[in-house]
């Protein structure tokens, strides 16, 4: 273990990890491992991005997540898609803290493509339209609403992933966070590296942002008269966490 520390501690030398904590890492996944098949500069890499060294995690974000374009390239290259991927990827290897399951075997590279690969084809997946009583629970819905949801019900739903697709990528993660995670104000403020009460602004101005648009963009598209287009965004906004979860969720 010792040589395979040293390896690692050469490889980088800024990045401060501590001794026993590699060594554990090294005997979860590479005990029986031949030390020279072992990628060590990688796994120490790894196991210091799962302390949250910050160091680490700069040297990560440069060099194995700013590959995440040429991973796509043959699936979705768009700056969007990418964009989201990537952040996918912070939150399950770093707030997840899935990182932790890279044990050596292979290079950090080949074993991110892989993960990247999973990640984008679970994104492809959750751009399946939901059902509209998945946005919408019948449950909550009165008789007279109930009738709103079969004529504009298409609408309401486009609408609404309309205004959501509209965010930027960060606004689309800390949605994502919150609704489909169930990350609380607090964890979600170190995913960011804010303070609390930033994340909490934030997060009430996405959601109304997103409101106004579906608002906007129902006003824009329906026939529906001022007091049917009201009651609209009055369940809509009763219900927003359902609506968001089902609009974000990761199948």
């Amino acid at each position: 273990m010792d040589s395979l520390f040293e390896r690692g501690r050469r490889a980088w030398p800024t990045i401060a990890l501590e001794r026993d904590v590699f060594a554990r890492r090294v005997e979860a996944h590479a005990a029986d491992e031949d030390p020279a098949e072992v990628r060590a500069e990688d796994l120490y890499l790894a196991c210091a991005c799962e302390q949250g060294d910050a160091r680490a995690l700069a040297e990560f974000e440069a060099l194995y997540l700013a590959q995440v374009p040429s991973f796509l390239a043959r699936t979705n290259p768009s700056d969007r898609f990418v964009d989201d991927v990537r952040q996918q990827l912070r939150e399950r290897l770093f707030v997840a803290r899935k990182i932790g399951q890279y044990s050596g075997r292979g290079t950090l590279s080949s074993w991110l493509r892989v993960v990247t690969v999973r990640v984008a084809a679970n994104l492809r997946r959750a751009e399946r339209p939901p059902a509209l009583e998945e946005v919408i629970p019948a449950r909550v819905v009165s008789p007279e609403l109930a009738v709103m949801q079969r004529r504009y019900g298409e609408s309401f739903r486009v609408a609404l992933r309309d205004a959501i697709a509209g965010l930027a990528p960060d606004e689309r993660s800390l949605l994502r966070l919150q609704y489909v995670d169930g990350l609380n104000i607090d964890r979600i403020a170190i995913v960011f590296g804010v303070s609390r009460a930033t994340i909490g602004r934030r997060m009430i101005a996405v959601r109304e942002r997103v409101l106004q648009e579906t608002h906007r963009l129902l006003g824009e598209r329906l026939r529906a008269t001022p007091d049917e287009l009201r009651s609209l965004v009055r369940l809509l906004r009763s219900q927003l966490a359902v609506s968001l979860s089902a609009l974000l969720r990761d199948p």
